[in-house]
């Protein structure tokens, strides 16, 4: 239950517009520098993210670290690749490269919707929705660090969930 609540607090959801969006926060999240996963996951399958499909994955992270290497931003579908892929290998984002006792920092955008990946329950032995993470692999492979910033999954929601948006505009509206 407390990793639940967790996630909870780390993540910011918005439906504000047609599109869903589910943020993960990292604040001094600890990386040991051996490129073993660190970071999130949401694992509510009744949420209104199950089904929908995965437009894009925003990110914009940091590391302050006591030693050179690089930091791999990581996420995890189970309905798409199989479970966690790092950017690099799927989209051809280079890793971040780290440099010892200075903030290093990097952002970007990944288009996933040509990818047809659609947020479904828990598959390939993966007990999750969707996850955000980071790999840090420092030089020494002894290096310890802290990561800052967010991963933003951004979804379509499917058409049934766009009828209730437009009945739940119509019920808003002023009649004279």
């Amino acid at each position: 239950m407390k990793l639940l609540s967790t996630i909870a607090a780390a993540g910011i959801a918005s439906a504000a517009s047609a599109d869903l969006s589910f943020t993960f926060t990292f604040e001094d999240l600890a990386v040991v520098g051996d490129g073993g996963l660190a970071g999130l996951v949401y694992t509510d399958f009744t949420s209104e993210y199950v089904g929908e499909t995965l437009l894009s994955i925003d990110w914009d992270l940091s590391i302050s670290a006591d030693d050179n290497g690089s930091l791999a931003a990581v996420m995890g579908v189970p309905g798409g690749f199989g479970g966690f892929y790092g950017l690099n290998a799927t989209a051809g984002v280079p890793d971040l490269v780290v440099t010892a006792d200075e903030p290093s920092s990097f952002s970007g955008s990944w288009d996933a919707s040509g990818f047809g990946i659609s947020m479904t329950q828990a598959a390939n032995g993966f007990p999750y929705l969707m996850a955000g993470v980071v790999a840090y692999t420092s030089d020494s492979g002894a290096g310890n660090g802290l990561v800052n910033g967010t991963i933003t999954y951004n979804m379509t929601p499917t058409p049934g969930a766009l009828a209730l948006l437009g009945l739940a505009g119509m019920g808003r509206r002023r009649r004279s």
